[in-house]
């Protein structure tokens, strides 16, 4: 699974060098060197650690990594040269995920266009049939799109379909703010 992230991520990546970011007394995590914030996801992982870069973070939990409560992260990307408007945004983010997500092995559960606080996004779910699903929503803004992501274990032995924490998830999401 962890496969199948780095290659979506590596469709859209630049360069990210140094801990640029920071997180304010209030659980707010600010991109230093790009104009974005989220709320970090403090009550749905507990005692969290978090990784990041000039242009992405992750939350996890300090007590068992992703496998204990998920991994939730955040990366901006520059808006590539293809996406010039909403549906051009929605091909191409449509085009990558479902080719990424097959070309690593993996199963897609859906994907389908959708808002996030009036923006035109695009939301797809994957597994690996074996340990975690991935929730994968990717925003677009002016100058950038921004892939908001949770790594969550999954036993598909004794749960029919992945379970996935909606509230956390959306709550995450929806605190992403353009500055």
């Amino acid at each position: 699974m962890h496969r199948l992230l780095c290659i979506f991520t590596l469709v859209f990546v630049t360069a990210c060098a140094g801990p640029q970011t920071r997180m304010d007394e209030e659980g707010t995590y600010s991109f230093l060197g790009e104009p974005f914030s989220v709320a970090a996801p403090q009550a749905c992982i507990g005692d969290m650690s978090i990784r990041d870069s000039r242009a992405s973070v992750r939350f996890t939990s300090r007590r068992g990594g992703w496998k204990a409560a998920g991994d939730y992260s955040v990366s901006i990307y520059g808006l590539p040269e293809n996406v010039r408007d909403e549906a051009s945004f929605h091909s191409a983010v449509r085009n990558v995920y479902f080719q990424s997500v097959e070309s690593a092995g993996n199963r897609v559960i859906s994907g389908d266009d959708t808002q996030v606080n009036d923006r035109p996004a695009f939301q797809g779910i994957s597994t690996d049939d074996s340990e975690a699903v991935v929730v994968s929503t990717n925003i677009l803004f002016p100058n950038h799109i921004v892939m908001v992501q949770l790594l969550y274990p999954w036993d598909p032995e004794n749960q029919a379909e992945p379970e996935v924490p909606w509230a956390c998830y959306q709550e995450f999401i929806q605190s992403i703010r353009y500055q």
